[in-house]
């Protein structure tokens, strides 16, 4: 028995929705009780070029036969495609009275364009080297004027990005990162061996006697 007298009720909601979200959503209502031809509303059909009488696609028998809508009131944001091979953003609402299913209320958005968007967006990035692929990124400048900022920077960068925390680093830990910094020249900036012995969670004395150590290798 058709359930479409009971789904009426819905229709108004598919046109709201269909007006709110614009071309790019596709909105209708499958009758589950006529699975040949299941569609009984549909706005913005250009998207999948189905229309009302069409039956209901693989998704929708599969949700059906395994009962998920008793345990759940939809299921979003899952990947669909259309004959043409486009690419959707679908979700589905079960309509239940009873609870019995009658409807499925889908939405299928088609992101093509924003898809477009994004592979022009990131040809531009790449071209441009704002986040440049490993292969692109051998060549870098700072334009920053304070490098004495920059040093301290380095220093931070290298201590907050061991595994271990300096309170915890073994002394040969520590000597690892003290000859990295060497090597950046970040001790050539004043102040450099108080900051470096307090990141360190050690003594000044200590740095030094690293950086001896290091620079005697």
């Amino acid at each position: 028995m058709s359930n479409l007298k009971k789904l009426e009720k819905y229709f108004p909601l598919v046109d709201f929705w269909g007006e709110v979200c614009g071309p790019s959503y596709e909105i209708l209502i499958h009758d589950v009780s006529e699975p040949n031809h299941s569609i009984v509303k549909i706005v913005n059909n250009h998207i999948s070029q189905r229309e009302v009488g069409s039956p209901l696609t693989d998704l929708a028998m599969n949700l059906i036969e395994t009962q998920e809508y008793k345990t759940k009131s939809h299921v979003a944001n899952y990947l669909g495609k259309t004959k043409e091979g486009r690419h959707l953003v679908a979700s589905t609402f079960f309509i239940k009275e009873n609870g019995e299913l009658i409807g499925l209320l889908c939405v299928n958005h088609d992101t093509h364009a924003i898809q477009d968007i994004f592979d022009d967006l990131e040809i531009f990035i790449e071209n441009h080297a704002l986040y440049p692929k490993p292969d692109k990124a051998k060549y870098q400048e700072n334009f920053d004027n304070n490098i004495n900022d920059h040093m301290f920077e380095i220093v931070d960068k290298e201590i907050n990005g061991s595994s271990v925390a300096p309170d915890r680093m073994t002394t040969s830990e520590k000597k690892a990162i003290i000859s990295k910094l060497n090597d950046y020249g970040v001790f050539a900036v004043r102040g450099m061996i108080p900051y470096i012995a307090k990141q360190l969670c050690t003594s000044e004395p200590t740095i030094y006697r690293y950086l001896r150590e290091v620079k005697t290798r």
